[in-house]
């Protein structure tokens, strides 16, 4: 009798391997882009124009950094998740499930991070008295993008937690 691989092995696997090399490629992109922002090539009316003095602050550069360094590490353990689950191992459950879990606490760490350093700035920027409409618009703005972020980030692993822990499917993997 062939063993019969559920469905959604192998979409996760796939999903996982997909979603690992995004990114691992967004974390080399953003690791390129930190460096440009924190570096001296602006100087400081620039950076206050593109809103980049945040960088300045070693608590936010702190966070930044370990958030990137994290970012990656949890690219590298879905890809893995991924090869696992394509070879319908429980650890590739498992470490599906680290990462969805550990994804959420850190989107969670980031939007508070975010929101302490950029969107409350922004704010209270934008409720001066003879504010810019712009940067009205941008405070708005960034307050939407980033709900929007947090909830758009969310699905994923919500969908990793929900389907890869139905009772069917860890009774067919915990059976190999």
């Amino acid at each position: 009798m062939p063993d019969q691989r559920p469905v959604t092995a192998t979409v996760f696997g796939i999903l996982n391997l997909v979603f690992g090399i995004l990114g691992v490629c967004g974390n080399i992109a953003g690791i390129g882009m930190f460096a440009i922002m924190s570096s001296d090539i602006f100087d400081a009316k620039t950076k206050a124009q593109m809103n980049l003095q945040q960088f300045a602050d070693p608590i936010y550069f702190g966070v930044l950094s370990a958030q990137m360094v994290l970012t990656g590490i949890l690219s590298v353990v879905i890809i893995i998740s991924g090869i696992g689950l394509l070879k319908f191992k429980p650890w590739g459950r498992k470490l599906a499930n680290f990462y969805a879990i550990a994804y959420l606490i850190l989107l969670v760490v980031g939007i508070t991070f975010n929101i302490i350093f950029t969107m409350i700035p922004a704010i209270n920027e934008a409720n001066n008295p003879g504010a810019a409409p712009e940067k009205i618009g941008a405070a708005a703005g960034g307050v939407a993008g980033g709900v929007f972020g947090v909830c758009f980030g969310m699905i994923y692993p919500i969908c990793i937690l929900i389907f890869l822990n139905r009772r069917r499917f860890v009774d067919q993997i915990k059976g190999r």
